[in-house]
C-alpha cells in the first residue's frame, strides 16, 4: 500500500523541488510577494493531487493494491490500510509545501523539529494502536494507517502553528 503513497511522494517531490528553486530566488531578493505565490501555486498543486490519491486511495483501494500485488490477503490488508492512510494525502502534500519553502527560506529547524515530532507521534500511535496498548484497541493494520493519519494531521498543526505565530516570509 506505501508502492501508492511512493508514487504520491514523487510527484509531490517534483512539485515541491521546483517551487524550493523560485522560492529560494525570491528570497534572495527578499520578494515576499512572489515567494507566497510560488507557495500558493505549489500547496493548490499539491492539494489537486492529494484529492486524486485520496479519491483512488479511499474508494478503490483493492484497484490498487492488484497493481502491485496479486495476495488476496495482502491485498485485503493493505486495501484496509490505504483506504485509512489515505486521508493523509492531501494534508501531508501541503505540509511538504510549507516545510520546502521553510528550508528554502533559511529556517530549516522548524521543519526538522515538526518531522521528529511527528515520527514520534506515529511511532507510539503505532504501538498504541497495532497492538492495543494502554486500553487502545488493537487494529492491527488499520491502526498503522491512523497511526499515520494522526501523525500526519500533529504534523500539518505544529507547522501552521509556527508559521502563523511567526508571521514570517510565509
Amino acid at each position: 500500500a506505501n508502492q501508492v503513497f511512493f508514487f504520491y511522494a514523487l510527484i509531490n517531490f517534483g512539485i515541491h523541488s521546483g517551487s524550493s528553486i523560485f522560492i529560494s530566488q525570491y528570497w534572495g531578493r527578499r520578494d515576499t510577494v512572489n515567494i507566497r505565490k510560488v507557495l500558493g501555486l505549489a500547496i493548490s498543486l499539491s492539494a489537486i493531487t492529494g484529492v486524486i490519491f485520496t479519491i483512488a486511495g479511499f474508494f478503490f483501494p483493492e484497484f490498487l493494491m492488484h497493481i502491485f500485488i496479486k495476495d488476496p490477503e495482502v491485498v485485503k490488508l493493505g486495501a484496509d490500510y490505504l483506504r485509512i492512510v489515505s486521508l493523509s494525502y492531501i494534508i501531508t502534500g501541503i505540509g511538504f509545501a510549507y516545510s520546502i519553502a521553510l528550508r528554502s527560506t533559511g529556517r530549516p529547524k522548524l521543519p526538522m523539529l515538526v518531522s521528529a515530532i511527528s515520527f514520534v507521534t506515529n511511532t507510539v500511535f503505532n504501538y498504541l494502536l497495532i497492538f492495543g496498548k494502554f486500553g487502545f484497541p488493537q487494529l492491527g493494520v488499520k491502526g498503522a494507517a491512523l497511526g499515520t493519519l494522526i501523525a500526519r494531521i500533529v504534523e500539518i498543526v505544529f507547522v501552521m502553528y509556527a508559521i502563523y505565530k511567526s508571521k514570517g516570509p510565509l
